[in-house]
This record gives structure tokens, C-alpha cells and sequence, in this order.
């Protein structure tokens, strides 16, 4: 009887700090974690992407290639990139972009959040892994498609991507940049920025 209760003891100790390790590790991903989801949007993800807050600055990709929808900005001080003051707003379930150069407002998007999201979580097997818990840290995806208009008349087809690292429980301050690109007809480029942490 002795032997059983000491045997049950050990095997109660081994299940309790077992159970706290999943705990602990809830969020954690394993090494060669990969995760890709499309699909409607959930309410936790619809509170995430509300509180995104964008820097105050847009970069124009490429800009010596066809742009169409935006004017070329003119060069930011340091020489090295077009770029484009921004201010953004988010309500009604809607993202309002206003891009100016100079202070003169160049151009305006009005992109509506789309009922779907794509999502693509990855290790990059880069080594970097998180403190306390462990796991690597993820490299993290989440992309929006779907109609826009651009300066309050033209229709265009726009991609909107958040860029970052986190584990498998995602919040906002996961992402650390972004990507707008639009690929409808009168409306073609690319800009890109950082998020406020």
C-alpha cells in the first residue's frame, strides 16, 4: 500500500508539472512550425487589425517603374527613396490612407476590410527563439485583398500585407511593417512602411 501511494505521488507530481508546462507553453511553437489559413475573419482577429497604428511615413517602391493612381513623390532628404508623409484612420470597418508630399495631399485610399484574411506563421529555422517559454519565434504574415477606391472615384483591387515575428498567440505588436499594393486598372504600385510598436 505504501509502494502504491508513493508510485501515485510521483505520478500526480509528474502530471501537475506537466500540465503547468503546457500551460507555460501555450503560445509556443515547435522547430519547423508552419501554419497558412484563409478564411473569415474572427472577432479577436477583427480587434488586432483595429489596433494597428501605422508610422507616419510611406515609402513608393520602385518608383522608376509604371505608377499609375499615385504621382512620383519627391525625394526624402537622405536622397535614398520616394516618400510619402501618411496618415491614416481606421473606423466603420474601414482603413483610410491619405499620402502626401510635402504637405500637399497626393492621394487617398478607402480600403473596406475584406471577410477574409490569409495568415502564414513560419520558422525561418533562423535560430532566434524567445526567452522564458522558448520555441522559435515565428515569422508572421497577414494579408487582406479586396476593393478600394483610390481619390474618391477610381475602383481598384488592393493587397494589403502586416509584416512581423511572435509566437502561435498573435496581438498587434507582433507586426513591425507593412505593405499596400494595388493591381487594379488606373492603379498600379506599390508602398510600404513601418508600424508604431
Amino acid at each position: 500500500m505504501v509502494r502504491f501511494s508513493v508510485g501515485l505521488a510521483l505520478f500526480a507530481l509528474m502530471t501537475i508539472g506537466s500540465a503547468g508546462h503546457a500551460r507555460s507553453c501555450a503560445c509556443c511553437a515547435d522547430a519547423g512550425y508552419r501554419f497558412e489559413r484563409t478564411g473569415i475573419i474572427e472577432p479577436y482577429e477583427r480587434d488586432v487589425l483595429a489596433a494597428i497604428r501605422f508610422d507616419g511615413m510611406a515609402s513608393l517602391a520602385s518608383p522608376e517603374f509604371d505608377i499609375e493612381g499615385l504621382p512620383v513623390p519627391s525625394y526624402d532628404d537622405s536622397g535614398d527613396f520616394y516618400g510619402f508623409s501618411l496618415e491614416t484612420a481606421f473606423g466603420a470597418g474601414r482603413w483610410t490612407f491619405n499620402f502626401a508630399d510635402k504637405g500637399v495631399l497626393q492621394g487617398t485610399i478607402v480600403f473596406p476590410v475584406p471577410r477574409e484574411i490569409e495568415q502564414f506563421h513560419v520558422d525561418l529555422h533562423d535560430g532566434t527563439v524567445r526567452t522564458g517559454a522558448g520555441g522559435p519565434v515565428l515569422y508572421k504574415e497577414w494579408r487582406l485583398n479586396g476593393p478600394a477606391i483610390l481619390n474618391g472615384k477610381t475602383a481598384t483591387q488592393i493587397r494589403l500585407i502586416f509584416h512581423g515575428r511572435g509566437n502561435t498567440c498573435t496581438s498587434e505588436s507582433d507586426f513591425s511593417h507593412w505593405t499596400l499594393i494595388a493591381e487594379g486598372t488606373g492603379a498600379r504600385f506599390m508602398v510600404f512602411g513601418d508600424l508604431v510598436p
